[in-house]
């Protein structure tokens, strides 16, 4: 399970990788996606920074996994911050820096899925609804 919130120490929010063995009774911290840092890395990039929240992951079909992150506090029109993207090569346990879509996809709720052909899809919106798709 991917889910977002702060350790002891934190002053702003990290995306982690959580496991259960039991069918989900219990859970432990199985790996941090993503800790952005305190202040803005990107201050001229419009929106208010946040850091990370709103994960997505998916497994695609070259055995990676790929994680989408709205990086944004609030979503006022004209002012988005760009989602950003992490990969892993060893299911989960250590992760890319994130970084900013190219072009820049709007910051609010990723939702990725490997379809069956290869192909990646991601919607994401707010206001709106989009769909992108890559290859």
């Amino acid at each position: 399970m991917v889910l977002q919130g702060v350790f002891k120490g934190d002053t702003k929010a990290r995306v982690t990788l959580c496991l259960s063995s039991d069918q989900g009774h219990t859970w432990r911290h199985y790996a941090t996606v993503a800790v952005f840092p305190p202040t803005d890395p990107n201050p001229e990039l419009p929106g208010q920074y946040l850091s990370s929240c709103e994960p997505s992951i998916t497994l695609l079909p070259n055995g990676q996994m790929l994680a989408m992150l709205r990086t944004q506090y609030s979503h006022y029109p004209g002012e988005y911050r760009p989602i950003h993207v992490s990969w892993s090569d060893d299911m989960g346990k250590t992760w890319t820096k994130p970084v900013a879509t190219n072009p820049h996809l709007m910051n609010i709720c990723p939702e990725l899925a490997a379809l069956d052909n290869g192909v990646l899809a991601c919607q994401y919106g707010r206001p709106g609804f989009h769909v992108v798709f890559s290859l």
